[in-house]
């Protein structure tokens, strides 16, 4: 299977030719990530990407020396070895499974991508019979014709291989995502930033705050706790309140877009992330009594009736006038607000968590490794979000999920988080591993030496690179969430 990692606006979305030497044979189904979960596997037991040849009329047509192809360049990229049939009124399934071979002849030499690809079928002059491009496609959905041969295509969340298209369940198309006018990253002076659409009819919603648009304005209330009984003190229980009290409120909100959006450097504008508490002090000092510098965070879906919301688009916009600030790479997180600081759910903060701990164990200094919400682990403290690297350039926009990570660091202010690519992050992060291509990163906190020199561990690991002993590849960097 062929792997895209940024998803990128699909240019076509019918049929690209419809000049058939055959017009009984239709390009009728694909599955562009085909997994274990489908229980579709070819000869040997692996889950290959794979599509569907529909023969309409009433006798079988013999299709060796026919071609096929996932380049509309390349007719002839693929040969049907002889003696291939379409079946009258039915189906012939082939894999894309880049492993044509002698005894293989349902195999191709190409893949798919699941970012968005073409099949073409092409008669042995290389003349189109039939051509499809689609674009991304979940695990195990199927971008089939509807009905069979028809005009029409839909996405079936059961596929149908080798059957007719009928028997599957009709998913409405995806809408592609919006794009902005302007590259993300850092500009040298403030702009005006229009999304646009592919799709005519669209509307487009976005978001300032990290959180996902959704096709309505109405505000969505949560909240958030700022100062937590750090001493075990009653003075400070007072102060505090107990579980479920002295909670702070905030809002996240989606909005229309009609105009284009203002990019200004923001230092100008009131702090709003940095000023939530992430640890279980009853006054935060780390909490800045100056306006930080800030990015502009856009995240972007476009909705249509009759299909499916597109996925969403994020991109982060820096304004400095000597271009970019730092001499190191920027990675920009993106979540949810409520993901980092939520009072039940927040994964950045001392929360409910710790509030209940407080019932049970009420005198006391809080230690460096009491239980707060920041110590939860396991699926149910993942979070999903977006990030991307920038060093010299965008070089990585892409959806994760993410989870802190570490042992007593999570009580540290800052905290290290773990990212996770479904696939890999289409980037060599570290220049000494130039063909390494993570599943997973850390934005590291340094551990035991926060906040002071950031930079040890890093140290002696690079020390330890030439001895036979597991080592940490790292490089410094400034990380900022929802900008």
């Amino acid at each position: 299977m062929k792997k895209l990692f940024v998803t990128l606006p699909i240019l076509f979305w019918g049929n690209l030719f419809s000049l058939s030497a055959h017009a009984q044979l239709f390009i009728n189904e694909i599955v562009s990530s085909n997994t274990s979960a489908s229980g579709f596997a070819d000869e040997d037991g692996q889950y290959s990407d794979w599509f569907e040849i529909y023969n309409s009329s009433g006798s079988p047509i013999n299709i060796g020396g026919y071609h096929l192809s996932d380049k509309v360049d390349q007719p002839t990229q693929f040969v049907i070895p002889a003696g291939v049939t379409v079946p009258a009124n039915g189906f012939l399934v082939m894999w894309a499974s880049s492993k044509a071979a002698v005894g293989k002849p349902l195999h191709t030499n190409f893949g798919l991508s699941k970012g968005g690809d073409y099949v073409g079928l092409y008669n042995s002059a290389g003349t189109l019979i039939d051509g499809k491009a689609f674009g991304p496609m979940s695990d195990n959905i199927s971008f089939g014709r509807n009905p069979n041969g028809g005009p029409d295509f839909s996405y079936y969340s059961t596929p149908t291989p080798g059957a007719t298209n009928a028997n599957g369940v009709v998913q409405l198309i995806k809408l592609a995502p919006p794009t902005f006018s302007h590259q993300t990253g850092f500009h040298t002076a403030g702009f005006n930033l229009s999304i646009s659409h592919i799709e005519a009819g669209v509307s487009i919603w976005y978001t300032l705050d990290g959180s996902e648009p959704v096709n309505n304005a109405t505000p969505v209330s949560w909240n958030y706790k700022n100062f937590y009984n750090e001493a075990g003190t009653s003075a400070q229980a007072t102060v505090v309140k107990g579980v479920d009290d002295g909670l702070l409120t905030a809002q996240h909100q989606s909005i229309a877009w009609v105009n284009p959006i203002p990019i200004i450097d923001r230092t100008v504008e009131a702090n709003k992330v940095s000023m939530k508490s992430s640890s279980v002090t009853f006054t935060a000092p780390y909490l800045p009594s100056y306006n930080v510098y800030k990015g502009t965070t856009i995240r972007a879906k476009a909705f249509k009736e009759g299909f499916a919301p597109s996925d969403i688009a994020t991109g982060t916009f820096f304004v400095n006038p000597g271009g970019v600030k730092y001499p190191v790479p920027v990675v920009s997180v993106v979540s949810n607000e409520r993901s980092f600081f939520d009072y039940t759910s927040g994964m950045y903060t001392a929360g409910r968590a710790f509030d209940v701990i407080r019932v049970t164990h009420p005198t006391g200094a809080a230690s460096i490794c009491t239980d707060a919400n920041f110590t939860g682990n396991g699926a149910a403290w993942e979070r999903s979000g977006n990030v991307e690297f920038f060093d010299n350039g965008v070089v990585v926009n892409q959806p994760i999920d993410f989870r802190i990570h570490g042992g007593c660091s999570r009580s540290l202010p800052e905290k290290t988080l773990r990212l996770y690519s479904n696939t890999e992050f289409n980037f060599a992060v570290f220049p000494e591993a130039p063909t390494r291509y993570p599943k997973r990163l850390l934005l590291r906190n340094s551990g035991n030496d926060n906040p002071s020199t950031m930079f040890r561990d890093s140290y002696f690991t690079r020390l330890l690179k030439s001895l036979t002993v597991d080592t940490q590849l790292s490089r410094p960097s400034v990380v900022f969430l929802n900008s």
